[in-house]
C-alpha cells in the first residue's frame, strides 16, 4: 500500500468514524486488516498529517476533537500493542513442517552424517538412531537438518570431537591486544567525574566567540568526522538518498551532527538531548497536551528544567505543505519554551532566546526567539543553509559548520544567562503562552533532585 493511500484511509477513519471507535490504538490496527505496515516514524507523520486536516473539522471543545488530538500522546504504546498482535498473527500464519517433511529431513540428515568422516558424526548417529520424526517438533533444529551447538548430542562429545566440531566457530573469536586491554584499564583509572561551578563572569551576545580557536577547531573536527561517515554511507548515496524515511535521515545524520556540535558545550550533567519525540514540557504547561519535538536539548539550572532548543525535521524530500507545518510548529514550540523559561527565571531580555531548528529537506533552518525589553516576543531566522549529506565544495561544508557553531556559541550564553538570572515572583509565574487561548495555569518548572545549580566539566 502507497503512503498516499494509507493517509487516504487513516483519513477517511478519523473523519467518518464515530468518536468511541476513535483511538491511537484503532488507527493503527488498520495496518493489520490490510496486511500492510510502516515504520513507526512514517506511520507517526502519516497519521500526524491526517489528524491535522481533520481536527479543523470540529470545534476545540468536542469530543471528536479530544479524541484526534489524544491519539499522539497514546501513539507509542498503541503501536507497540499492535506490533506485538501483528507478530502473533505472522507467527500463526507460518506454517510448521509437517510430519512428512520432518521425515525426509531427518532421513537427509541421518544420510550425510553417514557419509560424512568427521570425528563426531559416529555420536551424532548413535543419538540420532533413537530419534523419529514423531520426536521432533518444527521448532528443534533437528527437524530442519540444523545441529545447534547448545543440543545435548553436541555437549556430550568426546573433548576431540567437540573441539573438532566447535573449531569454525572458534577460529571466528579473535582476543583483543594488549593495547586494548592498556586503554581501557587507563580509561577507567584517569576518569574524573570532576564539575566545577559556573564561573564568576557573565556572559553576552555581542559577536564573539565564547571559547578559545582551539576549542572551536576540536568541535569543528568532530562534525566533520560525523559528516565523512555520512559521505561514506551508501543510503545518502545518489541511487538511495531520495527513497530514505525521515526516521533513517534523523537517526543517521541530524542527531549525530547536532550531537558532535554540542559534544564539548560545558555543561557537565546537567544538560542533554533528547531524541525519543518527549514531550515538551512548555507545551504541556501550556495546553495540558504536550508536543513532541524531533530533538530537544534540556538543561536544568538552579533546579529547574529549561527547554533551549526545539528541532523538527523532514524526509530529505519533502513537499512544501511538510515544511511549512514544521515552521509553524517549531516557532510555536519555541515561544511556548520561552514563556516557560520566564516562569522558572527572569533571564535578561533582548539577549536570552529560545533556538528552534527546522530541518526542511536537504536545508537547515537556525531560528531564534527573544523577548524584548517591551515584552514582545520576536523571532528571527539567523542561518539557511544547506545540509551537505554528499560530497561537495569546501565553502558548503563551511558554513554549515560555522552555523553549528554558532548553535553551540549561542547555547553556551543563554546558559550563563539562566544560571544568573533572577527567579521568579509566584505572583508573575502563571503568566500563559501566547500561541493559544486558555486559561491561566499556576504550574511552575518541575524541581530537579539533588544538584542546586548547573554544572561544568573541566577542561
Amino acid at each position: 500500500m502507497s503512503s498516499s493511500v494509507l493517509y487516504k484511509n487513516i483519513y477517511n477513519f478519523l473523519l467518518n468514524s464515530p468518536s468511541d471507535h476513535i483511538t491511537a490504538f484503532s488507527v493503527i490496527f488498520q495496518l493489520i486488516e490490510d496486511d500492510a505496515w510502516y515504520s513507526k516514524d512514517k506511520l507517526k507523520e502519516i497519521i500526524h498529517q491526517a489528524i491535522i486536516v481533520v481536527k479543523k473539522n470540529y470545534d476545540q471543545t468536542s469530543e471528536k476533537y479530544l479524541k484526534l488530538v489524544d491519539i499522539p500522546l497514546k501513539f507509542d504504546d498503541a503501536y507497540e500493542g499492535v506490533s506485538s498482535l501483528r507478530n502473533i498473527k505472522e507467527s500463526k500464519q507460518e506454517e510448521p513442517l509437517t510430519k512428512n517433511e520432518i521425515e525426509t529431513n531427518l532421513r537427509v540428515l541421518k544420510t550425510n552424517l553417514k557419509n560424512s568422516k568427521a570425528l563426531y558424526t559416529s555420536h551424532f548417529r548413535k543419538y540420532l538412531k533413537k530419534k523419529s520424526a514423531s520426536d521432533l517438533s518444527w521448532r528443534v533444529s533437528l527437524a530442519s537438518q540444523v545441529i545447534c551447538a547448545d543440543l545435548k548430542m553436541v555437549r556430550t562429545l568426546e573433548v576431540e570431537a567437540y573441539n573438532f566440531f566447535m573449531d569454525p566457530a572458534d577460529r571466528m573469536k579473535v582476543t583483543a591486544p594488549d593495547l586494548v586491554k592498556d586503554n581501557c584499564d587507563s580509561f577507567v583509572l584517569n576518569f574524573i567525574d570532576s564539575i566545577t561551578d559556573v564561573p564568576n563572569n557573565i556572559l553576552l551576545h555581542d559577536k564573539s566567540w565564547k571559547e578559545s580557536n582551539e576549542k572551536l577547531g576540536k568541535v569543528t573536527l568532530g562534525i566533520l568526522d560525523i559528516l565523512r561517515d555520512i559521505w561514506k554511507n551508501p543510503a545518502f548515496g545518489p541511487k538511495l538518498v531520495k527513497s530514505q524515511s525521515e526516521g533513517t535521515y534523523m537517526t543517521n545524520v541530524i542527531v549525530p551532527i547536532i550531537r558532535a556540535s554540542l559534544k564539548d558545550l560545558s555543561v557537565g550533567k546537567s544538560g542533554y538531548i533528547s531524541t525519543a519525540e518527549r514531550q515538551s514540557i512548555a507545551s504541556k504547561d501550556r495546553k495540558g497536551i504536550g508536543k513532541r519535538p524531533d530533538v530537544m536539548f534540556i538543561a536544568s539550572c538552579n533546579e529547574r528544567v529549561y527547554e533551549l532548543i526545539y528541532g523538527e525535521s523532514s524526509r530529505i524530500i519533502c513537499d512544501e505543505q511538510k515544511k511549512e507545518n514544521d515552521k509553524v510548529k517549531t516557532w510555536r514550540e519555541m515561544n511556548d519554551g520561552m514563556y516557560w523559561a520566564h516562569k522558572g527565571c527572569k533571564p535578561d531580555k533582548d539577549e536570552f532566546g529560545i533556538i528552534g531548528i527546522q530541518v526542511a529537506g536537504t536545508e537547515m533552518h537556525l531560528n531564534i526567539i527573544i523577548r524584548g525589553m517591551d515584552e514582545i516576543h520576536r523571532f528571527y531566522n539567523l542561518r539557511t543553509v544547506k545540509i551537505p549529506i554528499q560530497p561537495t565544495d569546501g565553502d558548503t561544508v563551511f558554513k554549515f559548520v560555522e552555523t553549528l557553531l554558532i548553535i553551540w556559541n549561542i547555547l553556551h550564553v543563554n546558559i550563563f544567562l539562566l544560571y544568573y538570572a533572577l527567579p521568579t515572583s509566584s505572583s508573575s509565574s502563571t503568566e500563559n503562552s501566547s500561541t493559544v487561548s486558555s486559561s491561566p495555569r499556576s504550574s511552575s518548572p518541575p524541581k530537579m533532585k539533588k544538584r542546586k545549580s548547573i554544572k561544568f566539566e573541566k577542561k
